[in-house]
């Protein structure tokens, strides 16, 4: 037997004062765990997952019952709808509202749906959020460097800029022209595009 029983007994002269007086300790340590345990179930809240939230619930209410106090549906149902963040309040009003009563696993039901309900909702929200951030992150890229992005690495590296014209210029034999003056060049001698009189075949001959 504990030390704590013991000092319940001192001063029990019979067995049925040793029995009461265990009673009456046990009794008022009952007691005790009773309210212990109904004021969790009042100051619990939903701030994680609603099936961690109703296992909460039904745990402490189990309890209760196997010490003496058990709850009846309605209480049970009171401590759940309680507990709810605001997001919940459409559905808590039309239970609430309803006449025939509720049993705990149809409001366990109803909130299982709406839980689903509100994370897609959540989830499309989320996503769509993050598309337009990516479209605008875009645009403002865009705006920024798009459009003049060559002629500012170009003026910023004169050196690319003309070590390009003269590699087409050696390649390709017509100087610092690119792809398009080129063929806008007409021969004076032949009359022909794509060249300079000086670089025309034709230029010594005097039929031309």
């Amino acid at each position: 037997m504990s030390p704590i029983l013991h000092v319940r007994m001192v001063g029990c002269n019979h067995a049925h004062q040793i029995w009461k007086s265990l009673h009456t300790y046990f009794e008022s340590q009952t007691r005790a765990k009773v309210c212990q345990l109904k004021t969790q179930l009042k100051g619990i809240r939903k701030t994680d997952s609603l099936n961690n939230y109703l296992l909460s619930i039904k745990k402490i209410v189990d309890t209760l019952a196997s010490v003496g106090s058990p709850s009846n549906p309605s209480e049970h149902i009171s401590i759940i709808l309680d507990g709810l963040s605001s997001e919940y309040n459409p559905l808590v009003t039309s239970i609430i509202s309803r006449t025939d009563p509720y049993i705990v696993t149809e409001i366990e039901t109803l909130l299982a749906t709406l839980e689903s309900r509100l994370e897609r909702q959540k989830k499309e929200e989320s996503d769509s959020f993050a598309m337009q951030s990516l479209q605008a992150n875009m645009a403002q890229f865009q705006n920024r460097f798009g459009k003049n992005q060559e002629f500012r690495f170009y003026s910023k590296n004169p050196q690319n800029f003309r070590g390009r014209s003269d590699h087409r210029g050696r390649g390709k034999g017509f100087g610092r022209n690119n792809g398009r003056g080129y063929h806008k060049v007409q021969c004076q001698v032949c009359q022909k595009p794509g060249h300079t009189a000086l670089q025309c075949y034709h230029k010594f001959n005097l039929n031309f």
